[in-house]
């Protein structure tokens, strides 16, 4: 399975009533969530569940979107490798200052998993956010940000920072 639970996901607009999406057939409710992020609730053995129906409806990998540039839409509030923050505005990434991401650059310019193709590895994505702010100075702010994606990296430990982490020692043992 692809996901887990707690992961945001965007159902395919191109689901329609009647399609068939590996075990299950798409109804017209779940067809009214064509193009919406969704949650994952629970993970089944080959289906999940999310909350957004109540777990009513069994729902596949083929049914959302993979990638996590399908997940930015304007509105959507990034966070790059620097810390920076810009928002999705008119096919652009703009700062809060105004000014614009990289020149007048958009999603084009950066990978399905959101790495920025010019190599700057500061402007890579790292978070994607959906700000609650009523007001236009409060996009920005921490307490109106709710993460939508984040990346995840591989970190680098030591076997006893491993050790320490779990809490108990570590043996290594060659893999198959």
């Amino acid at each position: 399975m692809k996901y887990k639970v707690g992961d945001k996901v965007r159902v395919k607009k191109i689901l329609t009533d009647g399609t068939y999406y590996g075990m299950d057939t798409a109804n017209e409710e779940m067809c009214e969530l064509a193009g919406e992020i969704v949650t994952i609730s629970r993970v089944r053995e080959e289906s999940y569940d999310i909350a957004e129906d109540d777990e009513l409806y069994v729902w596949t990998d083929e049914m959302f979107q993979t990638s996590p540039k399908g997940l930015i839409e304007p509105g959507s509030i990034v966070e790059c490798r620097s810390g920076n923050k810009f928002i999705y505005i008119n096919g652009l990434f703009m700062h809060s200052d105004g000014w614009m991401f990289l020149g007048n650059r958009g999603l084009k310019d950066f990978s399905d998993n959101l790495i920025f193709l010019n190599g700057d590895k500061d402007f890579d994505i790292m978070r994607i956010l959906e700000s609650k702010a009523r007001t236009l100075s409060g996009v920005f702010e921490p307490i109106y940000l709710t993460s939508i994606w984040e990346r995840r990296e591989p970190r680098e430990m030591t076997l006893e920072e491993v050790e320490k982490e779990l809490g108990y020692p570590v043996k290594i043992v060659k893999g198959e």
